[in-house]
């Protein structure tokens, strides 16, 4: 039993990654799927007719679109693969899971964090989130206001009371 899922994920892995790592932290879905995953990734084209996984190691660059039935521990490998990309990626970035069999249109996407460090994973998501409310402020807001809050929001405190700021919203 499961659902039908779709899956997708960008991101810049560090200078030097190999397809043999890249493999490597892709493996919890890899071996479910029953892929080989240098071959996956080596061949840069779709797998099983639907699947794309694309890794330029010259570049850096990373592309990686699932799709079909799973099982409902899938979301738990994802979750594996995420910590495993954290390892191997330049900047952080997000997986974006979707449920197309749920009812519940707030509940058909999920989205996974990953990145090099929890520091940065919490960096990346305020960022998101403010880039977020800004753009649903934009209609109510001129340009040059709409600017001076996004300054403003970005700008690192200097004298902040948490232990763990992200720099952003103290």
């Amino acid at each position: 039993m499961g659902y039908d899922h779709t899956m997708h994920l960008k991101a810049k892995v560090v200078a030097g990654t190999t397809v043999q790592q890249m493999a490597e932290a892709f493996k919890p879905i890899m071996e479910y799927a029953g892929y080989d995953g240098i071959d996956a990734f080596t061949k840069r084209k779709t797998v099983n007719g639907e699947d794309e996984f694309s890794f330029d190691p010259q570049t850096g660059e990373l592309a990686v679109s699932t799709y079909g039935e799973v099982g409902y521990h899938y979301y738990d490998l994802v979750c594996e693969m995420a910590a495993n990309l954290g390892r191997i990626v330049a900047e952080p970035g997000e997986i974006w899971l979707y449920d197309h069999d749920t009812g519940d249109i707030d509940e058909a996407k999920t989205v996974i964090e990953f990145g090099p460090s929890e520091e940065a994973i919490k960096a990346y998501i305020a960022k998101r989130d403010i880039e977020a409310g800004l753009k649903m402020m934009e209609p109510h807001l001129c340009g040059d206001k709409l600017d001076a809050l996004r300054r403003w929001l970005g700008d690192p405190c200097t004298t902040c009371p948490h232990t763990e700021c992200p720099g952003t919203l103290c």
